[in-house]
């Protein structure tokens, strides 16, 4: 999972060195996660957003990978990200279980009833 700030264009340009060394390193096929966080800074019309959202989806795909927005402030599309990043491991659901909405995995499940009140990932 590789991660940058739609409101710094730096970040985003990073993001192709990551890509590159993923590849590099990975000795065999990996799952490419990017996501484009702090969407909760961008006003509805994407004032404040530095990285088009189709300049950021054209680069994913074109190295194989999965695009998604998000914020780790407001929780926004953290679950869909880590359901995605699971999902793309070998081995890790179980074909037998009929439990598809929120993925059986073996050795766990993904619950809400866990998650904490106010959405913030930093206290």
């Amino acid at each position: 999972m590789i991660v940058y700030d739609v409101t710094n264009n730096s970040s985003f340009l990073k993001v192709k060195e990551w890509v590159a060394e993923v590849k590099e390193k990975c000795d065999r096929p990996c799952a490419i996660v990017v996501v484009g966080n702090k969407v909760d800074l961008l006003d509805g019309k994407g004032g404040g957003r530095c990285v088009a959202q189709d300049v950021a989806w054209d680069y994913v795909a074109s190295v194989g990978g999965v695009y998604v927005e998000a914020s780790a402030k407001d929780g926004d599309a953290i679950e869909e990200i880590f359901q995605i990043v699971v999902s793309s491991l070998p081995g890790i659901y179980d074909e037998d279980d009929d439990d598809s909405e929120m993925g059986s995995m073996r050795g766990f499940k993904l619950n809400h009833s866990n998650r904490g009140g106010g959405g913030a990932c930093c206290r």
